[in-house]
């Protein structure tokens, strides 16, 4: 038994960032020895300390210790996993990062490219770092920065530092100069409608012709907050017959005059993405990046950038972009709903940020995997939240107790009840050694049940009450249903919950979609606590939402 339960927690530690979950090892074991099902209390409590043991292992000495017992285990491991190998990597070498822009809470999207880019770091024994694209003083904000920081690290991320390019704007200008003094950059006063103009016919302007000299005189006096926004731009000399738009002349410096949340007025000109980017990779020594396709057009820009300032690119993976099926990922569209009402807030069910996911019940591990899943596709994806759904489902599933709850109750009247009779649930069917709640069932006893069950209910039928036993229906009315126990039968009408009339707590859920379910539970949930995860019969899995004393508050995760 301890060696089959060693190998089954070794291969879930590995499959899971190196943390084995009990309750998803005990099937394996039992899989492959049947016989362990009829020592499933001993079973569970060995596996409890194995799985503990195990957990306290780094993810190398758990892998060396599945290859002494079952080597083809862990080469399986190996094959489910989807991602590449990472071109011309070089262990301990590897450097990545993800670049969020701090104006928004994090979202699957973010969660993509982050964690792909962290799982290729650990994968390399390289480093991670979390970079913040802060360049926006009208975006950016403390709660965003916080957001973005407390919500990868739920995630599973961890990096090697969090880094700025607010703290980077000295070393960009040093990098700018270089440009206008070896005359790849010119100061622009076009307008911004005189510049696409001649982007799209393709036209230099008579700024493209300034000297070195008049234009570092023009860079000069931007720095100092002489010219307001749109007065003047510093543009990297390129081609402006260049098939792809994108490298006509691109601005790379504007004017960008307000009050920065870290570092206040001290900057009146900031860079534009592409050069931040490439500047950025440079001192942090950045040797690879994964990143959404729709940059794709940027790489040529980024590499002559690179070109110009003698800066080694890095190797580049792109991934398609993954949306779920009306859910907005948008900051805009977020932020306006949350402002006129439309959204509860950031962490509203209806939306796809991590903060959502994770008060709704999703789990990091599932939100890994799901990633994980889909992978480096080169096609757009519109899903449904059914595949993230059934990456969850297997990991709460084995640890979440179920619970009774009624929405639109019906009262059922036992008449006839034996003496000293007891319902027995279990809080888990599959791991009886968690434990169980008793309840005394006395003749008279009322019970509540779902008015949907009632439907087609007559006189005479055998009903099964879950985990109480078979009653015979005696009565039925338009308020109340009675009915006796009697011996188990092989084939009951329905297989219906129920809670007791007498001992239950009020309930509210928050569904998926905003709605809020109220109903009643039964009163043995006054033992959990905020965050648990609880699966409710025939109705699904949900979040404790609040600390449950007197009435209980659930968000609703999925079926």
């Amino acid at each position: 038994m301890e060696d089959l339960i060693y190998k089954w927690a070794l291969k879930n530690a590995i499959e899971h960032d190196g943390k084995a979950i009990a309750g998803a090892v005990i099937p394996k074991v039992i899989g492959e020895d049947l016989s362990l099902k009829d020592k499933i209390k001993e079973l569970g409590k060995k596996t409890a300390e194995i799985v503990k043991r195990v957990n306290q292992m780094s993810l190398e000495e758990q892998k060396k210790e599945l290859e002494k017992i079952d080597a083809s285990l862990l080469e399986k491991q190996k094959k489910e996993t989807k991602l590449p190998e990472l071109p011309n990597a070089i262990e301990g070498k590897v450097v990545m990062m993800f670049p969020p822009e701090p104006s928004k809470f994090p979202h699957l999207g973010h969660a993509k490219a982050a964690y792909l880019n962290y799982y290729y770091s650990q994968k390399y024994k390289g480093k991670f770092i979390l970079r913040m694209e802060d360049t926006d003083y009208r975006k950016v904000k403390q709660e965003y920065y916080d957001a973005m920081i407390n919500d990868l690290t739920w995630l599973g991320l961890k990096w090697e530092k969090v880094d700025y390019i607010s703290d980077h704007i000295e070393e960009m200008y040093a990098d700018a100069e270089k440009l206008i003094k070896e005359n790849h950059a010119y100061m622009c006063n076009c307008t911004q409608e005189e510049i696409s103009k001649n982007r799209r016919n393709k036209k230099e302007c008579a700024c493209r012709n300034r000297t070195v000299e008049e234009n570092m005189k023009l860079w000069k006096e931007m720095l100092k907050g002489k010219y307001q926004k749109g007065e003047y731009v510093l543009r990297l000399k390129i081609d402006m017959a260049h098939k792809n738009d994108i490298m006509r002349d691109p601005a790379i410096f504007r004017v960008h005059i307000g009050h920065h949340v870290r570092v206040g007025d001290k900057y009146k000109v900031w860079p534009m993405y592409d050069i931040a980017t490439v500047i950025m990779n440079r001192i942090e020594g950045i040797t690879h990046r994964c990143r959404g396709k729709e940059f794709e057009l940027h790489a040529e820009l980024q590499d002559k950038i690179s070109e110009y300032l003698n800066i080694k690119s890095p190797i580049v993976l792109e991934f398609a972009r993954t949306t779920i099926k009306d859910c907005p990922l948008a900051g805009r569209i977020i932020r306006d709903g949350i402002a006129n009402g439309t959204y509860l807030g950031w962490d509203d069910p209806r939306l796809g940020t991590i903060r959502a996911l994770r008060r709704r019940g999703f789990q990091p591990e599932a939100i890994r995997n799901f990633i994980i899943r889909m992978g480096f596709s080169k096609h757009n994806a519109v899903i449904g939240w059914d595949i993230i759904e059934a990456e969850n489902r297997k990991v709460i599933d084995p640890i979440a107790n179920r619970y009774m709850a009624i929405f639109n109750p019906v009262e059922l009247i036992l008449t006839e009840v034996p003496k000293n009779f007891k319902a027995i649930l279990n809080y888990h069917p599959d791991f009886p050694e968690r434990g169980y709640r008793e309840y005394e069932i006395k003749e008279g006893e009322k019970l509540f049940i779902e008015e949907n069950d009632v439907k087609g209910i007559k006189k005479g039928k055998l009903i099964r009450l879950m985990n109480l036993g078979d009653v015979i229906i005696e009565k039925v009315s338009k308020n109340s249903i009675t009915a006796k126990l009697t011996k188990n039968e092989e084939n009951p009408e329905k297989i219906i919950h129920w809670i007791l009339a007498e001992r239950n707590f009020p309930l509210e859920i928050i569904m998926d979609d905003a709605s809020i379910k109220k109903g009643l539970i039964e009163i043995d949930v006054q033992k959990l606590k905020e965050n648990d995860i609880i699966q409710l019969i025939r109705f699904g899995f949900c979040r404790v939402d609040s600390n449950p004393q007197k009435d209980i508050k659930l968000r609703y995760t999925h079926k």
